[in-house]
Order: structure tokens, then sequence, then C-alpha cells
């Protein structure tokens, strides 16, 4: 503004000595020149320089936080918040909270996490969700490190209709017995399960009886205590694959060894 008065002025100033000149020019027939002050020049410059620029807006901060509102990302900051040179509230671990709501500020890079900061853990078995690779553990139940349920699968082969462990699976019972007595649970879960064939009814039972056929070899060949193992019966309730091959019923006839379990209610 103070530039276009200036400009504003000598311009005035320029055309006051044309007009005092061509005056002078009139009056006498010869140019005499400009007056040495004459009055319009006077009057320009007065105008010029009396005329104040308009004051400049003060830069507003609307959360005091420092960074004016012109170059602050987050003009809403809470008083009092750690801020980084945008204007936004500081979070040094990058997860996406910031560090003043953040219960989990030194949280590794990558990692999800929950509102409030800290590693994701849906089934609050301890193992961290990116690490889980059975992210729906049912609630009480000890996991190992993949997060998933601590337990000796038992594939033994049945004669039709009946419980009666052959010997060749001596060997893996005695792993099984071993795998029972490295955990100091109160008790372990022997589950039993078949495929679909045959009523459910039934299917139950056979499961059952198959069970307690386990868990009466692992007291009597291993010397485990009666009381740490309860046998229960799941019948083709809980399959691991489709039933529709030899293969996967194959797979679903199995004793499960469970360690440190809620024990599934009857029906």
């Amino acid at each position: 503004m103070i530039k276009t008065a200036i400009i504003a002025a000598l311009l005035t100033i320029g055309l006051c000595i044309q007009v005092q000149g061509a005056d002078q020019t009139t009056k006498t027939g010869i140019n005499s020149g400009a007056p040495e002050h004459p009055p319009m020049m006077l009057a320009a410059l007065s105008y010029a320089f009396s005329k104040k620029p308009p004051p400049i807006a003060e830069p507003v901060d609307k959360d005091d936080d420092g960074v004016t509102d012109d170059l602050d990302l987050c003009p809403q900051s809470p008083p009092g918040v750690t801020i980084d040179f945008a204007g936004c509230p500081v979070d040094e671990d990058s997860d996406g909270v910031a560090n003043f709501i953040d219960q989990c500020p030194m949280t590794p890079t990558g990692i999800r996490v929950t509102p409030d900061g800290c590693p994701l853990d849906s089934d609050n078995d301890g193992v961290l969700e990116d690490a889980d690779w059975c992210p729906d553990t049912s609630e009480g139940i000890m996991v190992d490190e993949k997060g998933c349920d601590l337990k000796y699968t038992l594939h033994i082969e049945f004669d039709f209709g009946t419980a009666e462990i052959q010997p060749q699976y001596h060997e893996q019972l005695r792993e099984a017995a071993a795998f029972v007595e490295s955990y100091p649970a109160p008790y372990v879960l022997i589950a039993g399960h078949t495929d679909s064939k045959g009523k459910m009814a039934y299917n139950r039972w056979l499961s059952l009886t198959r069970a307690q056929s386990v868990r009466q070899y692992l007291i009597d060949r291993f010397g485990v205590p009666a009381g740490k193992l309860v046998a229960q019966g799941m019948g083709e309730s809980s399959p691991i694959v489709g039933n529709d091959t030899e293969e996967g019923r194959r797979q679903n006839r199995r004793v499960e060894v469970l360690c440190c379990t809620l024990l599934p209610p009857q029906n």
C-alpha cells in the first residue's frame, strides 16, 4: 500500500510540474519551468505520506500450542499436550495413538493396537494378535507360544465299535503322559472324538468310552494321577476336517489331551 501511494504521489508531482509549466508558458509565452515549490506538488506529497497503511492482522493460534492456525495441521490440540512442528500431538511410536493417551508408548513398529495404543490381543491369551496363529482361542485356555491350545492329539485306530487300545500305540501314549506331566495344571482333559457316521447319541457314547480308555491307560501304565485326568466324549461335534472322505473321517476319529483348560459343558 505504501509503494502504491508513493507511485501515485510521483505521478501527481509529474502532472503538477507539467501543468505549472504549461501555465507559465501560457502567461509569458516562454516556458520558464515549474516553480520551486508548486502548491499542487506539496498537496500531493502531503496526501501520499499522511495516509496510514491498514493494520496487519495478528496471527491466530486458537489452541495456544505455539503454532499459528495458518500452519497448524491440528488446530484443536488439547491444552498442555506436547506437539510436533506441524502442531499435532506427538506420537513417538507411530501407532496412530498420540502420546498423551497412549498407554503403551513404546509399541514396536507395525503392530496393531487398541484405541489406547496397546498391542491387540483379541482373545486375551497373552499372545499378540500379529503373532497369534489361533486368534479365537476360548477364554481360560492355556496356549503355546503361537497362541494355540496346549494339546497333544492321539490318532488311535480302534476296532469298530470298541475302545480297546492296541499295543502299537504304546509309544504315542507315553508321549501323551509326558505331555501331561510337563504342565503343573490341576487337571487335563481327555476328549474323545468320532466321525459323523452313526447316530449322534451313539457317537457321543463311543467317544466317551474311548476317552475313558485312554485315561485309564495313562493311569495304569505311566502313573499319571487319576485326579488330574478328566475324560469327556465330544462325539462328532468338533471335526477338524470334513467327513466327506475316508481320510477326513480318519482324522476326526481322535483323542485329544488338552492341558490347562476349562472343561466344556456336558449336554
